[in-house]
């Protein structure tokens, strides 16, 4: 009879423990979220997209290279209706989640999406742009072959922006050294790791991102 209770103890509670984990799931750096439109932040906070692709016709293209998505326009299959991109939180593209990038962040005619590619208590996305500058160019005498003088030149320069997302609150920084100081305050061996690091910081930061999130859990509810 002790035996028995016991047994059931046991079982009792292995199943209190299995139905305890599933209201969450552990948001792991490569977790696949479900595909769909989110409106807000909340939706995608939740994993519960507000429309999905069988709900949904549109116009989009991805490029795998760079972890960016385009979009030209969205409508509701139902009625026809169309979704104000520029109210889109993101998207999901199988298991991808993607974020909006807000309007003028990069000059391209569509609504732009950058990929979360680590998921995590901090999330981090990337995305690319191109800005005109102006660089001095020598001018050369066609005579002598010498430079004689120096003319600015537009080029066009790549410029990479490197973001972080804090998945419990939404809010969106740049990665810098500084910044990512005081969203790791709670892990003091990573803040002295990321001070040591001195002028080679900004290269260990995404590491230290995958560190800290594989130490301080998060989970979706």
């Amino acid at each position: 009879m002790i035996r028995t209770l016991i047994t059931l103890f046991v079982l009792s509670s292995l199943s209190f423990s299995v139905n305890g984990q599933e209201d969450s799931i552990l948001l792991t750096k490569n977790f696949n979220f479900n595909d769909g439109v989110y409106l807000d932040f909340e939706s995608f906070q939740k994993n519960k997209p507000v429309y999905t692709w069988e709900e949904i016709r549109g116009n989009l293209v991805t490029n795998p290279q760079t972890f960016m998505a385009q979009v030209e326009f969205l409508e509701i299959k139902e009625n026809k209706e169309k979704i104000n991109l520029e109210e889109i939180w993101g998207i999901s593209l199988a298991g991808m989640p993607y974020i909006r990038l807000e309007k003028g962040a990069v000059k391209k005619e569509l609504t732009n999406f950058a990929a979360l590619k680590v998921r995590g208590k901090i999330c981090y996305f990337e995305y690319e742009d191109f800005e005109n500058v102006k660089i001095p160019m020598p001018v050369y005498n066609p005579v002598t072959g010498k430079p004689y003088r120096l003319a600015m030149v537009d080029r066009k320069m790549e410029v990479f922006y490197e973001k972080i997302m804090d998945f419990e609150t939404g809010r969106i920084e740049d990665l810098t050294a500084e910044n990512l100081k005081s969203w790791v305050g709670n892990d003091a061996q990573l803040i002295n790791a990321l001070e040591s690091l001195g002028e080679d910081a900004d290269e260990k930061l995404f590491k230290c991102i995958l560190i800290y999130d594989d130490r301080h859990k998060v989970f979706i509810k």
